[in-house]
């Protein structure tokens, strides 16, 4: 993860500030804060357990929020964040991420088609024919849908696709690969220079 941004550190902390001196608990603050921020705001209250007692994100942040109940895994925001901040709360922390535009790896495979690198992949993962096709359907269907939204908002397909891939568990193992990364970055740059021959 990136250092933290001193802007939104020092933002985020006088407007959790101002808001509970109104009364407002800190799950309170963070969920009213939360309506008005623009896209790239996520989190979480985490309970002593390490459980995800509450969570959010703000208008049209493509990272989805941790799900309810499940352990707490905060390392995962942090690889797609540019700052992580703390309250301290009855239950245990809330913690809030800002999430920016990540910066595209070096890192390629030998092969240039992502499809190529794909197989590759799925081929070293899956146990059976019938797993194969599953966890390539799974993929394309997230990258399909990341490149719509990409799209639609002009947003960095690249970061969607990041974002669209953490918090999958049935797909740990392909996600895990050494050459994910590489899948990744290529999927990316075709999809780009598919659109009107140019980068959107």
């Amino acid at each position: 993860m990136r250092p933290p941004a001193p802007i939104f550190c020092r933002y985020f902390s006088s407007e959790i500030r101002r808001l509970r001196t109104s009364g407002a608990s800190a799950l309170a603050a963070s969920i009213a804060l939360c309506r008005h921020l623009p896209p790239g705001y996520v989190f979480s209250e985490i309970d002593v357990s390490g459980r995800v007692h509450f969570a959010g994100k703000s208008q049209k942040t493509h990272v989805a929020p941790p799900s309810l109940g499940e352990i707490a895994n905060t390392a995962s925001l942090d690889k797609l964040g540019t700052a992580h901040e703390r309250i301290s709360t009855s239950i245990g922390e809330i913690h809030w991420w800002h999430l920016g535009r990540l910066e595209r790896s070096a890192v390629r495979n030998s092969l240039e088609d992502s499809t190529a690198i794909l197989d590759v992949i799925i081929a070293r993962v899956a146990s059976s024919p019938a797993e194969r096709k599953k966890l390539i359907q799974s993929v394309n269907g997230i990258v399909g849908a990341a490149n719509g939204t990409a799209r639609a908002t002009k947003a960095d397909l690249y970061t969607i696709l990041r974002g669209r891939f953490e918090g999958r568990p049935h797909l740990l193992q392909v996600i895990t690969d050494r050459d994910f990364e590489s899948f990744l970055v290529t999927k990316a740059d075709e999809l780009e220079l598919r659109h009107d021959g140019t980068p959107f």
